[in-house]
């Protein structure tokens, strides 16, 4: 693999993360607000 496709895989990534990062950071997030709320509804 040669530098220049190496830096297009890099900036693919990067754009890839940079749109699910925040996505799974909300998914994360809300997650464990949903299990928190579930465990009070169980007590």
């Amino acid at each position: 693999m040669d530098i220049d496709s190496a830096k297009l895989i890099g900036m693919a990534l990067a754009a890839g993360l940079g749109v699910l990062g925040p996505g799974i950071g909300i998914g994360l997030i809300g997650g464990r607000a949903l299990m928190h709320q579930a465990r009070l509804f169980q007590t």
